[in-house]
């Protein structure tokens, strides 16, 4: 269209790599850096153009589920809506519904549990694997040619990304909660083994012992 604004020189080299693998992984960096992971993957309320938010939670949750198995899907902190609906819109709907379909194994309030209670559930480590290993097989399978539709679906939304990649935003948005007379925050616990790295979460409560949220971090 004629009146449509040109894209930045800065995206358009951004974009011109031919490795898609780079494209996503640095992508996913910038958005995670800027808006925090918690952002990205859990909080539904937090405003970010729908393209960043669609390409750094199926490049971060995907990348722990070929990591380490659906069972750390299980485990994971993630806002299970937001991620089916970005697989789905960038034509993974297969990975939504592998994923879906392993929840069925499941309690209903599955979202709770983390890597211990998950372990509890089903005996011990070793079963919940094995409970899951079907579902992670189907998953890796078709998780193969994941990065060619991804990274197409980003270069058609290229401008959004305009703003982060030129550093034209206001100074980062996320830090830790804070809550009117201090925030209250348990152990950190550990929810995914991404040997040598695992992620771990800790429980934020007000200052009347409600939990109200988590906090992520990833620990050597």
């Amino acid at each position: 269209m004629a009146n449509e604004s040109p894209i930045d020189p800065l995206v358009q080299e951004f974009f011109a790599n031919p490795d898609e693998h780079a494209i996503l992984n640095a992508l996913s960096i910038h958005v995670e850096n800027y808006y925090g992971y918690e952002a990205v993957t859990e909080d539904e309320t937090s405003v970010m153009p729908e393209a960043l938010r669609t390409v750094a939670i199926i490049w971060s949750v995907t990348g722990f589920i070929e990591n380490s198995g659906v069972e750390s899907f299980w485990a994971l902190p993630v806002n299970r809506q937001l991620l089916f609906a970005a697989y789905e819109r960038v034509g993974l709907e297969k990975l939504a519904e592998i994923l879906r379909e392993s929840l069925k194994l499941l309690p209903s309030d599955s979202a709770l549990l983390d890597a211990l209670d998950l372990e509890k559930y089903f005996g011990s480590g070793k079963k919940c694997r094995e409970a899951a290993s079907p579902f992670s097989k189907k998953f890796f399978a078709n998780s193969k040619g994941m990065n060619e539709p991804l990274a197409k679906y980003a270069r058609t939304h290229c401008k959004d990304f305009t703003n982060l990649l030129c550093g034209r935003l206001p100074p980062k948005k996320h830090n830790p909660p804070t809550m009117p007379g201090g925030t209250l925050v348990g152990d950190w616990q550990p929810t995914a083994d991404l040997s040598p790295t695992t992620i771990e979460k800790r429980k934020i409560f007000d200052k009347d012992g409600k939990q109200v949220g988590f906090q992520v971090r990833a620990k050597e």
